[in-house]
């Protein structure tokens, strides 16, 4: 698929200027000022990150994005020599317990997606929110070599086209490998707080808990308010 790649030095968000282009346009900028992450908080988006928004035609499988944008960018970076990147729910790209990356996924059309990408390559976000330290981490402390932007934006958008052709359900495995060893989570859904291993999704993206001493429990993605990680 051919993307068109449109570059800026600075937007206030690649995902608002996003919604107003057709499908497989791709929004790029080297700083953001107001870059958003999930639930309304803000994104710190400098120099030495990759920012970019890219516009898909919406499918029956829209609503299972946020999940697949994760994998593409958790493989995309192992295939570089970041064998130590993880996924944290829903689609948190993790070095151990640091976050590198996140994905926000915006429906501005009936026919079209936006999943918003934001990387840290070199930019250390703790320097400009010191609340971050400890918690923000960046791929320039894990890759052998540092991160080409370029290079990055290249096979993330070859994943998203994969993706794009195909059922969620041909994914679901690849997906599952993606979250790393079977982690300690606490699930909140419905009111309802249950505790097991985290072990992957099944093959409509809903996660698959297991409770100490139960059986493996599928728990409705679309009902889970939140998702913790305990250990």
């Amino acid at each position: 698929m051919n993307w068109r790649i449109e570059d800026h030095e600075e937007l206030d968000s690649t995902n608002t200027t996003a919604a107003a282009r057709e499908p497989w346009t791709v929004i790029r900028a080297r700083r953001q000022r107001g870059g958003r992450g999930t639930h309304g908080r803000g994104w710190v988006s400098g120099e030495g990150g990759l920012w970019m928004s890219a516009v898909l035609p919406a499918t029956a499988d829209s609503a299972t994005w946020s999940l697949s944008a994760g994998m593409a960018l958790c493989e995309v970076c192992r295939a570089l020599g970041g064998e130590e990147v993880r996924l944290r729910w829903p689609n948190d790209l993790m070095i151990r317990h640091r976050k590198v990356a996140g994905i926000l996924l915006d429906h501005p059309a009936p026919e079209k997606i936006v999943i918003g990408i934001g990387v840290n390559l070199t930019q250390d976000p703790s320097l400009t929110v010191s609340e971050l330290k400890g918690q923000a981490g960046r791929l320039q402390d894990l890759l052998p070599a540092p991160p080409d932007r370029d290079a990055l934006t290249v096979s993330i958008l070859a994943k998203l086209a994969e993706i794009q052709a195909r059922d969620f359900a041909f994914f679901a495995a690849r997906l599952s490998a993606c979250w790393g060893e079977p982690r300690l989570v606490e699930v909140e859904t419905g009111g309802q707080f249950i505790t097991g291993l985290f072990r992957g999704v099944d093959a409509r993206g809903n996660p698959l808990l297991q409770p100490a001493g139960g059986e493996l429990l599928t728990i409705n993605g679309a009902h889970i308010w939140k998702l913790r990680e305990l250990e």
